[in-house]
């Protein structure tokens, strides 16, 4: 039975990624997301390579997330073209996801990332570009940790182990 959606739409959504069991708990979200999708369908569209488009923005620890993807859903190995960016997340506001699964915490710095990916009669190619500004892994915040922790996050903080 051919199906076909011309415009599906979000309008303020959110995403959650909460993992109960990490130590400190994780839960991070995407917030006051807009998402816009058209030309969803389940049968072929041979007029043209990519039919289907999806466009999201959303909010994440201060910052922004971009995406623009057009695809073709249809195909047995993935075909689609990807453009994705965060921009300025406040990393001070990531701690919890950093002390779960980084062990270690931050007290200033903001964190973007660029990427583009596109695939096509299984192969893929792209690029992820992450930029961190103003890094500061040691703060005031840290002198109750011991001397490896603190050994750590100094390397983390020069870019000597990541």
């Amino acid at each position: 039975m051919p199906l076909k959606v011309n415009r599906f739409e979000i309008h303020d959504g959110s995403i959650h990624y909460v993992d109960p069991g990490s130590a400190p708990k994780v839960d991070t979200s995407v917030k006051e997301m807009h998402v816009l999708a058209g030309n969803l369908t389940n049968s072929a569209d041979e007029t043209s390579k990519l039919p289907s488009t999806i466009v999201a923005d959303g909010k994440a620890y201060d910052g922004t997330i971009h995406i623009n993807m057009k695809m073709n859903a249809l195909n047995k190995q993935p075909t689609f073209d990807l453009a994705a960016d965060i921009k300025g997340a406040n990393l001070v506001k990531m701690n919890s996801f950093l002390k779960a699964y980084g062990k270690f915490d931050v007290s200033k710095g903001t964190f973007g990332l660029y990427s583009e990916f596109a695939a096509e009669g299984g192969k893929f190619k792209g690029y992820v570009k992450p930029i961190i500004k103003d890094l500061k892994v040691l703060g005031t915040e840290d002198k109750k940790d011991g001397f490896f922790q603190k050994a750590k996050e100094a390397l983390i903080g020069w870019g000597v182990i990541s």
